[in-house]
């Protein structure tokens, strides 16, 4: 791959991280007063002006298209559940769908969909700590054979909350 391309991979790569990371942070940094913070709705007063500032300076993107928007839908799942333990492929379809037309809805300081992306993100957490504490009861055994995927772009979404 020639100079010119790896440059604006990477740097792609890096404006979809950062746009997946402002919405993160503006959503939890916006909730400044003393009224909000003992709530645990989230809003995102900030995010769409943060983003539109990333992309008036951006090589590759300058606009909030569907790829665009695809790549940080992607990215968001991903920071919710680096290392896919917790979402269920079906999970994932759902968080899809709660974010389709993600920038109209940030434009609008709707993020009603992160809210339900962190209830479900908390249930995931609940259910799975609850499995292990059962699977590492007093009859625990290691299985020797067993495959841990260590690389969590090679590893698949579980299809059910058994797997």
């Amino acid at each position: 791959m020639k100079k010119a391309q790896l440059f604006v991979s990477r740097t792609s790569k890096v404006l979809t991280v950062a746009l997946a990371t402002t919405i993160l942070l503006a959503f939890v940094s916006s909730n400044h007063s003393e009224a909000q913070l003992g709530k645990k709705e989230l809003s995102c007063d900030l995010v769409d002006q943060i983003q539109s500032a990333y992309l008036a300076n951006h090589l590759v993107f300058s606009q909030k298209d569907a790829e665009l928007e695809k790549r940080v839908v992607e990215q968001y799942i991903k920071r919710n559940d680096p290392g896919k333990l917790y979402f269920l492929d079906s999970d994932v379809a759902t968080i899809q769908g709660w974010m389709k037309n993600l920038f109209e809805k940030l434009a609008k300081e709707d993020c009603k969909f992160m809210n339900e992306i962190q209830t479900l993100v908390e249930k995931r957490i609940s259910e799975r700590t609850e499995f292990v504490k059962n699977l590492l009861g007093k009859d625990f055994k290691l299985d020797r054979n067993l495959v841990f995927e260590y690389d969590t772009d090679n590893r698949k979404w579980p299809k059910e909350k058994k797997d």
